[in-house]
């Protein structure tokens, strides 16, 4: 009897030890799956300090991430009620490029800008040709020329028939922006006091150099009849410090399509930072935004657009898509900012 009931006895332990084995793994099981949940849900970078400066009348936002060392990413305000796209880099010696710039009334803020800098552009990129992108630039080249030094302008846009016959008079200004670039540059030439190099036909995978700054150029245009103008937005890569951003003018969703297409390896989007496509309302779709998969989205936009105060806008939408991707948004509703 004494076998048989220490036979019994041991019978239940080993039940008892295998229960609570398959328990613990179960339990580990959750734990794990309950781990990698948490972590794929992206983390948005927290800043280090945040503060305000003022830059030639302007308060911007200084927001230090410490993702650049000894350059800076600025991201300029409207001047008047419009939404721009006006984005400038500034490297360690100060050496500047400037992104599309804004409309005419952006014009002298961005000279007071600049020259509260070096006073020297090496490299201005437009996008495409609306106003509220070109406008600044076509201002200071027709009547703030002397104002500014810009070495070299770069722009590739479909030809004036292509767009009239689309848009109409709209694509008028066009040929105004050209002429005053043509202005600028002869008013240099004759003065011979710098060198103006104007590059009108960048197109897909050219690069531009300036010290530790690079630029590619990502596409040719798109020849696309639905929302032609925007959809014709050339669509830059800066690589600095070895961090990327990717300035994606008003891409609109069919050039989007068609960007993405073009770009089957994912690794050649990727970007730490994104300018958002169409001031961030009717732009590229959410999938552009996961193949960049940005850690900072910069927002050049109004409070109209961004907080959709109309009701009229997709913002809602895409906002919510950049908090699934886990990007910081960042503004000029309210200030110009900095990126650092």
């Amino acid at each position: 009897m004494k076998i048989k009931f220490n036979f019994i006895l041991i019978t239940i332990l080993i039940i008892t030890l295998v229960g609570a084995s398959a328990c613990g793994v179960h339990n580990t099981v959750e734990l794990e799956t309950s781990t990698v949940e948490r972590l794929s849900t992206p983390v948005p970078p927290k800043a280090d300090s945040i503060s305000e400066i003022e830059i030639a009348g302007e308060t911007f936002i200084n927001n230090d991430y410490i993702i650049l060392k000894n350059s800076k990413i600025y991201l300029l305000k409207h001047q008047s009620e419009g939404q721009i796209l006006s984005v400038v880099v500034e490297n360690k010696k100060g050496e500047l490029v400037v992104f599309d710039g804004g409309r005419i009334a952006d014009a002298e803020f961005l000279v007071n800008f600049i020259n509260e800098k070096a006073g020297v552009v090496d490299y201005w990129f437009i996008t495409h040709i609306h106003d509220d992108h070109l406008g600044a630039l076509y201002e200071i080249c027709d009547t703030y020329y002397d104002d500014v030094k810009i070495k070299n302008i770069c722009y590739n846009f479909p030809t004036f028939n292509w767009f009239y016959e689309r848009v109409g008079n709209d694509a008028g200004s066009m040929l105004v922006f050209e002429d005053a670039v043509e202005k600028y540059k002869k008013h240099h030439d004759d003065k011979k006091d710098f060198k103006v190099n104007v590059n009108y036909s960048i197109k897909k995978n050219d690069e531009f150099k300036i010290d530790d700054i690079r630029i590619r150029v990502m596409n040719n245009t798109y020849l696309i009849d639905d929302d032609c103008i925007n959809n014709s937005s050339i669509v830059y890569k800066v690589n600095i410090e070895n961090k990327t951003m990717m300035v994606l003018g008003d891409l609109a969703y069919e050039a989007g399509m068609a960007f993405e297409k073009e770009y089957k390896n994912s690794k050649e989007l990727k970007s730490d930072i994104v300018v958002m496509a169409h001031h961030g309302q009717g732009g590229v779709d959410k999938s552009v935004y996961e193949k960049i998969s940005p850690k900072f989205a910069l927002w050049p936009t109004t409070d109209k657009i961004f907080n959709n105060t109309s009701e009229n806008y997709k913002t809602n939408e895409v906002r919510k898509w950049m908090e699934d991707i886990g990007a910081v948004n960042i503004t000029t509703v309210e200030n110009c900012q900095i990126l650092q």
